[in-house]
């Protein structure tokens, strides 16, 4: 605050081991040991999971969303996590894949917020979002979506920024089609 660090009295919550589907993270993160801090990620394989660890490299924290009740995940995919702008809770973008009884699959881009005990759990569906967001001071998330639109009769991908506020309101503060103007005869990353 203001250039100045402020530190709560210390605690200590006693969370088991971590599950055994969690990979063993094998690099030391800080051999010193006395750095302090955490380290906010996601374990990007399947199963993907949102995680905190510690500078020695030892899982503190992780969360995954259950899939609803009678499905399963197909998969599912965690491209970024985030300590809430509060301090009291993990963001984390998810892509998932839905498998139903009948074993089609549905594709969902989620946002979930899960606070640090693991008891609150919220989800919002936040299709065609991907890759990264931030939480701003007021709890409103600025995500990227994708922003496909039709020039000469083909789809072509594009991405937007939209903010998405706390009482479920969403709108779009920018679009690569308000900058950019396409041409079919130069090649785009």
């Amino acid at each position: 605050v203001d250039g100045s660090a402020l530190y709560s009295q210390w605690h200590t919550v006693a969370a088991g081991p971590p599950p055994g589907w969690l990979p063993p993270v094998n690099q030391v993160v800080d051999e010193g040991g006395d750095a302090g801090g955490f380290i906010v990620t996601s374990i990007a394989s399947f199963p993907s999971a949102a995680v905190i660890l510690d500078r020695q490299g030892d899982y503190v924290w992780w969360h995954q969303i259950d899939p609803p009740a009678g499905q399963s995940w197909s998969n599912f995919f965690i491209p970024r996590v985030r300590l809430s702008h509060d301090g009291q809770s993990v963001l984390y973008q998810v892509s998932t894949g839905i498998t139903g009884d009948d074993e089609s699959v549905t594709h969902e881009r989620l946002m979930a917020r899960v606070s640090l005990d693991g008891a609150d759990v919220e989800t919002t569906v936040v299709m065609g979002a991907h890759h990264d967001f931030l939480e701003l001071s007021d709890g409103t998330l600025t995500l990227i979506m994708g922003d496909t639109q039709d020039v000469d009769g083909a789809a072509i991908e594009g991405d937007r920024i939209v903010e998405l506020r706390p009482d479920g309101s969403q709108e779009e503060v920018w679009s690569i089609w308000d900058d950019v103007e396409y041409d079919p005869d130069v090649e785009y990353d």
